[in-house]
């Protein structure tokens, strides 16, 4: 910073002026992402004990329900609630059903037609 012209205008208030040299500290994330899978109410139970900041609505229009998205995969059976997609801390919920060997035996859920008999 030597031989540099530094222009400053100072306002009402402002009654000290720091001048740093060198390499600043990293910036660090203020949460990371949450990736959880559980039983096919995880989202569900997310959503209703959601947090208030989750739920509030910003001023500015951009709420964290703005970027965030469900997503039904049938053919994995699973349920996933993503939350402010696209940034650093995107968390994302998920649950998923399993059929019990029971149900597999008789091709429940299989697209065969089954009778009585």
């Amino acid at each position: 910073m030597k031989n540099q012209k530094i222009q400053v205008n100072v306002e009402h208030g402002i009654k000290e002026l720091v001048i740093r040299e060198g390499e600043a500290d990293p910036v660090v994330p203020f949460r990371e992402g949450v990736h959880l899978v559980g039983n096919i109410d995880m989202v569900s139970r997310h959503l209703k004990n959601a947090s208030l900041w989750l739920i509030k609505p910003v001023d500015d229009g951009d709420s964290p329900l703005a970027n965030s998205y469900v997503e039904v995969n049938r053919s994995t059976r699973m349920i996933s609630f993503i939350e402010d997609a696209g940034m650093p801390w995107e968390s994302s919920y998920s649950g998923v059903i399993h059929l019990d060997d029971n149900m597999k035996n008789i091709q429940i859920n299989t697209g065969i037609s089954l009778t009585t008999f």
